[in-house]
């Protein structure tokens, strides 16, 4: 039964490990790549075509997750309301913050 858990959560979780993973190494990298020009200029298209994979990846995720909420909204299975509730309430309280900080 514990292994059925495990490779679950492997399953559900997995990519977005990874995927998040792989973008905090891509940030790590581009940290230390912008203290010297000569290293800037030979990983910057390297580390950007990374880091820009990850985010479509992710996103991808997030669309994904996103229409099959909206599947079991429609097709009023328990509990997809009350999701669809904190989604859209947690989306609104962090992503103003989030425009207002870009925007400035």
């Amino acid at each position: 039964m514990k292994k059925s858990k495990v490779s679950s959560f492997a399953n559900q979780y997995g990519w977005l490990v990874i995927i998040s993973l792989t973008l905090l190494i891509s940030l790590t990298i581009m940290s230390q790549v912008l203290q010297s020009a000569n290293q800037f200029a030979q990983l910057y298209t390297s580390v950007l075509l990374i880091s820009l994979v990850g985010i479509f990846i992710l996103l991808m995720m997030l669309f994904s997750a996103l229409k099959k909420l909206r599947s079991d909204y429609n097709s009023k299975q328990p509990g997809s309301r009350i999701t669809t509730r904190l989604t859209s309430f947690l989306s609104l309280v962090l992503g103003v913050p989030l425009l207002i900080t870009y925007l400035f």
